[in-house]
């Protein structure tokens, strides 16, 4: 399994997304679609002498609402979203992203932001970075 799948099957096992489609990489036009985006290439942070390496890969949670309609709303389900994903990490509740890597944190970046408005939607995201220790 690749991270991104990896993070896509953990994200739609999250009870905020308990009935709501999640896509990879596809954000549709449709009122409360919802994407697991890649942000940029994984970075190595640490290298060890045995070889293995500590590395971040930043994703950000993306969704598609009606606009200016349920702005509370989505605010609230970013929130839930975050700490959700926040109690996870904490108890060491996180995907499995393959047989070489294991994966360490997920870190919150950024809550729910306003990315874009068109005449009747807006796209939302909240970021991350996922740390994880690669054999």
């Amino acid at each position: 399994m690749n991270i991104l799948g990896g993070l896509h099957k953990f994200v739609s096992s999250l009870s905020s997304f308990e009935g709501k489609p999640v896509y990879i990489d596809y954000l549709s036009n449709i009122k409360d679609s919802y994407s697991i985006e890649r942000a940029g290439e994984p970075r190595v942070t640490k290298r060890y002498t045995d070889g293995g390496k500590l590395m971040e890969y930043d994703f950000s949670i993306s969704s598609r609402n009606i606009y200016p309609d349920g702005f509370e709303e989505i605010s609230g389900f970013f929130e839930e979203l975050t700490a959700e994903i926040k109690g996870c990490s904490d108890k060491n509740i996180l995907p499995d992203i393959g047989a070489d890597a294991t994966a360490v944190e997920i870190k919150i970046l950024s809550d729910g932001v306003r990315k874009t408005n068109d005449f009747n939607t807006s796209r939302y995201s909240v970021s991350f970075t996922l740390v994880y220790y690669v054999n």
